[in-house]
């Protein structure tokens, strides 16, 4: 008679990810180099000589009757799980066969785990000195980049030329209302209206005092010269006071009066000279005016220059950056790659597992021998049948 026996063995993990591997990067990927189950492949592995001439020469049998009569198949719908079944006369012995497959498989699936980490590790190693290179290279790019350019990160010297060139419009633009101002003031006092009211500004002398401002000379001063030609130092001021007497003695005398007549002639003899004064301080103040919008406008074309070569520069920059990001994100998944595999192989975790043991069911299955009794107590009948009608 022909006993027969199995057990279920798992080899993958119910499991989606081992719980030491979270946070796999790209480098550790590649190392471990994973794969499916090649079911045809593994089945013709665990039925060679290679697995199963171990147990047959503990137990004393020829490897080629075991292999024989061991069948491995998939479960159903699933390729984690293999079917071991083994056909034998002696079921004692066949339990025995089965005991020992299902630890030396679990053990050849340990080492077959060592030596993928063992390659794995070992690549590993291989590639440190390139990633580690690339990481060196780049950092050397990005500091030459900066020593070259004297700028840390072109993306925020961008912002602030934007900023300072934003304020230096600004600037230009509240110039330029100035001017058309002091333009209009020009054409009103060429026109003869004097009503032009002076800044008060401080004047040099007050504001450097004597000794930073005049110098030694036999020349008189402007106000001397005006003192003795006019008769005032100040002809505006008196221009005012005349404008203010006139008013009021319009308001008593009438336009053809002496007095009235005199006043007039007094004002209009400093009129001249007033609108002359007025137009060199308005011109003089316009000049001044001009030559701020020049210079502002030289710096912004400077800034422009600098805000052209930027998107070079930046592109240039982000191109070195990301490269930099990328080696040192492949050095940190070197690092993590290698402090698992580490791990991993200081774990004592077989990868495949029996989950239903071995058993051989005392029962023959072939013979049949209920099955042959049926049979051959029909078979008996028929003969008896056929003797009585002879």
């Amino acid at each position: 008679p022909v006993f027969a026996g199995n057990f279920i063995l798992q080899i993958e993990s119910a499991a989606p990810e081992d719980t030491a591997l979270a946070g796999e990067g790209k480098i550790e990927a590649l190392a471990r180099a994973k794969t499916k189950s090649n079911i045809p492949a593994l089945r013709a592995l665990l039925t060679s000589p290679l697995v199963v001439a171990p147990v047959a020469e503990r137990l004393g049998l020829q490897t080629s009757d075991i292999i024989q009569r061991l069948s491995i198949s998939q479960g159903e719908d699933t390729t984690a799980v293999m079917r071991v079944a083994l056909s034998w006369k002696n079921p004692e012995q066949g339990r025995l066969i089965l005991d020992n497959l299902a630890k030396d498989y679990i053990r050849f699936s340990l080492i077959q785990r060592q030596q993928s980490i063992d390659s794995g590790m070992k690549w590993l190693d291989s590639q440190a000195p390139g990633i580690l290179a690339n990481v060196n290279r780049y950092e050397a790019k990005l500091r030459a980049f900066r020593e070259k350019n004297l700028v840390l990160d072109p993306s925020a010297n961008a912002a602030a030329i934007i900023a300072q060139r934003d304020s230096l419009v600004g600037q230009v633009s509240r110039l330029q209302s100035e001017q058309v101002q002091i333009q209009n003031q020009i054409q009103t006092v060429q026109s003869g209206k004097l009503t032009y009211s002076p800044s008060n500004a401080p004047t040099p002398l007050q504001t450097f005092g004597r000794q930073g401002t005049l110098i030694p000379s036999t020349a008189e001063s402007a106000g001397q010269v005006l003192q003795e030609t006019v008769g005032t130092a100040s002809p505006s001021s008196e221009y005012q006071r005349f404008e203010l007497e006139l008013a009021k003695a319009r308001a008593t005398y009438k336009d053809d009066s002496p007095i009235v007549q005199s006043i007039l002639a007094r004002r209009n003899t400093l009129a001249p000279i007033v609108k002359s004064q007025q137009l060199d301080f308005l011109r003089e103040k316009l000049f001044q005016n001009v030559k701020q919008q020049d210079e502002l406008n030289r710096q912004i074309l400077l800034l422009n220059q600098n805000f052209k070569s930027s998107p070079e520069l930046l592109k240039e920059y982000n191109d070195i950056s990301r490269k930099l990001e990328n080696a040192r994100a492949n050095y940190s998944s070197y690092v993590s790659a290698l402090e698992n595999f580490k791990l991993e192989k200081a774990r004592f975790v077989t990868p495949w597992q029996v989950i239903s043991p071995p058993y051989f069911d005392d029962n023959p299955v072939s013979p049949n021998i209920l099955e042959n009794f049926l049979r051959d107590r029909k078979s008996t009948r028929l003969n008896s049948s056929h003797t009585v009608i002879s």
